[in-house]
């Protein structure tokens, strides 16, 4: 079966050019798929939007900011797209790990030392990512325990940028909305 291009012929799953690995998670933008690239073998996260009206600006401000990004906390988008039946897509670097509060969940009880290093750890590795994307005026949105992954040695990943945005720059003293260089009221 294909999404977006005709039947291979090996009757895989695909979505494009990618073979589909497994079915993710499902948000309100689209589906998040597991693909293969058949080229290279490699593993991404291929976010399909959930129609053809799906906001194209949307899905390539989204891009463009995630592929300026190298920090080892956020997800790094390589590609962005258009099925051949008009669906939008963008390929991610495949994050695997464990929902943050689940992984609290399972290092045991709340205040143990465990638990509460456990826990800091990953809340500093996700302060560092925030603070990547900060320094670069991108704001998040939506951080969740949903959100973020924790991968092995307790380091923390930062997904699901749907809601990510630019804030505008704060004016400057003497300039209003549309650029006026009138001075400040005395």
């Amino acid at each position: 079966m294909v999404m977006g291009g005709s039947p291979p012929d090996d009757g895989e799953f695909r979505i494009g050019p990618y073979r589909v690995v497994r079915h993710v998670a499902q948000g309100g933008m689209g589906a998040v798929y597991q693909v293969e690239e058949p080229s290279t073998g490699q593993h991404y996260a291929l976010k399909l939007a959930a129609n053809r009206r799906q906001d194209e600006e949307r899905f390539d401000r989204i891009h463009r900011a995630l592929a300026a990004i190298d920090h080892p906390g956020i997800m790094r988008s390589h590609r962005c797209g258009t099925t051949p039946d008009g669906r939008r897509f963008m390929l991610f670097d495949f994050v695997s790990g464990t929902p943050a509060q689940v992984f609290a969940k399972s290092m045991g009880t709340p205040g143990t030392v465990d638990r509460t290093a456990a826990v800091v750890t990953v809340g500093i590795h996700l302060g560092e990512a925030l603070d990547h994307l900060h320094g670069r005026g991108i704001i998040h949105r939506d951080v969740k325990s949903a959100n973020v992954l924790v991968r092995g040695g307790r380091s923390a990943g930062l997904i699901d940028f749907d809601s990510a945005g630019q804030p505008r720059r704060p004016r400057q003293q003497g300039r209003g909305v549309g650029g006026s260089t009138k001075p400040p009221p005395p």
